[in-house]
């Protein structure tokens, strides 16, 4: 039993590399205030795609940096509850009048309302079952694999239903 908890942990140890490897989103960046930090991961992104070696990239460049930070810098101001529930529902009227946004949204709002439920009602009634609850996590989880498939294929033939 201890061996397979070590193989677990064991497998799931490469993530900790991604700590160090990858950097921060440049976006999370700005939002966060650390503009400096994310124009170098935008400069090391550029590096590494070869696009700072073309003749206008450091012209381009400064002109869209500083639309990005006007846009999406996080300069310490707040930002309103009224503000917020604007912006939320822009992008709701955005899902709802895009037709294959709307339709995918539709199919899949059904399993994740039936699936919410289902797994509300398991967890709930764990403790009524005589059943190990680890072994319980696993076959839920295991279940998932087989319905992210079907679900991939519903989205991507269905969808030219609607």
């Amino acid at each position: 039993m201890f061996a397979s908890k070590i193989g677990i942990a064991l497998l799931n140890l490469p993530m900790i590399a991604y700590f160090f490897v990858v950097p921060e989103s440049p976006r999370w960046l700005l939002a966060t205030g650390s503009v400096e930090e994310a124009k170098e991961v935008f400069c090391k992104i550029a590096k590494w795609n070869g696009a700072d070696k073309s003749d206008g990239f450091k012209k381009d460049f400064s002109v869209v940096w500083d639309e990005l930070v006007k846009t999406h810098a996080n300069t310490g101001a707040t930002v309103s509850l009224k503000s917020h529930l604007r912006t939320t529902w822009q992008q709701v009227k955005e899902i709802l009048i895009t037709p294959l946004a709307r339709s995918r949204f539709v199919l899949c709002m059904f399993p994740w309302f039936v699936a919410g439920l289902s797994y509300y009602g398991i967890f709930l009634s764990v403790k009524f079952v005589s059943v190990n609850k680890y072994a319980l996590v696993v076959i839920s989880s295991a279940v998932e694999i087989p319905v992210l498939f079907f679900m991939s294929w519903v989205l991507d033939t269905a969808v030219c239903i609607f």
